[in-house]
């Protein structure tokens, strides 16, 4: 799959990084959408279908936490990144379906190279 044809959901409140990810994937020809909490992130997941989901975990109104469990429960074959800036996350995802933990700061490339992994 050619994921320069999918369609990406970065759910990310602080607006510099939701910048920054827009760019990137404006710049490798990625279509996307932003949600600046996990409660509007939800609600854009029930609206549309997208073949990548990225979500920030430290977040106002609904965490990222609370939209991995509404994806486990409703989504559960959903691709989904996580971005943090705390290394300390990764055992606390495990049991959720995240197939890559995307670390702050981030290197674009690694992030790309993450991306064709999936597929």
């Amino acid at each position: 799959m050619n994921l320069s044809k999918g369609h990406i959901l970065i759910i990310e409140d602080q607006v510099e990084i939701a910048s920054i990810w827009s760019e990137m994937l404006a710049y490798f020809g990625y279509s996307y959408e932003w949600a600046a909490d996990g409660k509007a992130g939800i609600q854009q997941i029930e609206q549309g279908t997208f073949d990548l989901i990225i979500t920030d975990i430290h977040m106002p109104v609904l965490d990222g936490y609370g939209v991995l469990e509404h994806l486990k429960t409703r989504h559960p074959d959903q691709l989904v990144m996580v971005s943090t800036g705390h290394l300390d996350e990764d055992e606390k995802l495990e049991k959720y379906n995240v197939h890559r933990v995307l670390h702050k700061p981030y290197n674009m490339m690694e992030v790309i190279q993450s991306f064709d992994d999936l597929w």
